[in-house]
């Protein structure tokens, strides 16, 4: 117990130190069916409580993590068995783990099978995403989504292949725009309600799995943060950023079968995240869920999920006691055993321990277990 307050405590004591903006170490882009969506309380099947864990950590499912980055891999029994000390240190009982989304120029089916290697290391805690390298890279390689014959054989295929065993609990992690932070860090940029997100979305609701969606959000037109050409030394980011809120809403109620969740929602990345952007979309939108990235992001605004001294914001509690059944966690952690991923697991920690218990449950656990179809319990 003493090393998990000391580590929620360096969470929280110096923002500057604990912000978990990417960068060139650690980039970040950072079969399930969804359960019935209300308005309402949660109606979690694990019947996780919280507090459970030795360490006394707020037992949780981490919904969000990859065995390797642009620079870093986890691919030994060591580094997985080091990662898991930290795992049960900060009270993740479980974590799905998948491949960062990649452009077409990264496609490699090595990258999937690293996944499905990393997840058999240690098949009681980890689960299987997929697609995120191959079927990601095959969208960001069309002209802007467009699905000729040729591409949607090709997909088809590669999708039947990815989900033929039945492991995989989630497609992703799959990207409509993922801006760069540094050199070796990917730009991607497709238009959400484009043919090739329309075809995922399709085989993703026929197949019963949810999709793991990553986009930093653009309201309308903007020019790129400066931020961007100011800290990173990255040279891959547009000078503009193409709207791409109303695209993904088109998509998503073109698709009312397929559950959509959106990733890292609470760190701004473009100055557009809020909570009074999310909440209407939330209610308009009954299959899509959100996954909570708690921390600043990259621009430090006042909308952020947390303020600068780790705290939840009041709009964003507000928000999620309205819809406690709509959102679970991701840490975006890029395994790597080391301090690093007890610093990204202790901010997810710091977070839970700000809800009420039952929020806590819920958005820890109950609502993992059910939109995911996982064993039931943390």
């Amino acid at each position: 117990m003493f090393q998990l307050i000391s580590l929620l405590l360096a969470c929280s004591a110096d923002p500057a130190e604990t912000s978990t903006t990417p960068d060139a170490t650690s980039p970040s882009h950072t079969s399930g069916t969804s359960g019935a969506t209300s308005n309402g309380t949660s109606g979690g099947t694990s019947g996780g409580t919280t507090g459970g864990t030795s360490s006394g950590a707020i037992p949780w499912i981490d919904t969000h993590a990859h065995p390797f980055g642009y620079e870093t891999v986890c691919d030994t029994d060591a580094c997985v068995e080091a990662v898991l000390e930290t795992m049960d240190e900060l009270g993740v009982a479980r974590a799905i783990l998948m491949s960062p989304p990649s452009p077409q120029a990264g496609m490699d089916a090595s990258s999937e099978e690293a996944v499905r290697e990393a997840v058999a290391r240690a098949p009681d805690r980890f689960y299987l995403g997929v697609g995120g390298n191959i079927l990601n890279g095959m969208i960001e390689g069309t002209d802007d989504g467009v699905v000729t014959a040729k591409v949607e054989t090709a997909f088809n295929a590669a999708f039947d292949d990815l989900t033929a065993d039945g492991e995989a609990v989630v497609l992703g992690e799959m990207a409509a725009l993922h801006l760069s932070y540094s050199a070796e860090h990917a730009f991607e940029e497709t238009t959400p309600d484009s043919g090739a997100f329309h075809l995922l979305a399709a085989r993703a609701a026929a197949a019963g799995l949810p999709i793991d969606w990553h986009m930093d959000a653009v309201l309308d037109t903007m020019d790129t943060p400066r931020w961007y050409f100011d800290e990173t030394d990255s040279d891959r980011n547009p000078e503009q950023l193409q709207a791409n809120v109303a695209s993904f809403e088109a998509l998503m109620a073109a698709n009312p079968t397929a559950t959509f969740i959106w990733v890292h929602v609470g760190r701004d990345t473009t100055g557009d995240m809020s909570a009074e952007l999310v909440g209407p979309m939330l209610a308009a939108h009954p299959n899509l869920y959100i996954q909570l990235a708690p921390n600043q992001g990259p621009l430090e605004t006042d909308t952020a999920i947390f303020d600068a001294d780790n705290q939840i914001r009041d709009e964003w509690l507000a928000l999620l006691e309205t819809w406690p059944d709509r959102a679970v966690l991701g840490s975006d952690l890029f395994m790597q055993a080391s301090e690093e991923d007890a610093r990204i697991l202790g901010l997810e920690q710091l977070f839970l321990q700000q809800l009420p218990a039952d929020l806590a449950t819920a958005i820890g656990c109950d609502n993992a277990v059910r939109l995911y179809a996982l064993p039931e319990g943390c």
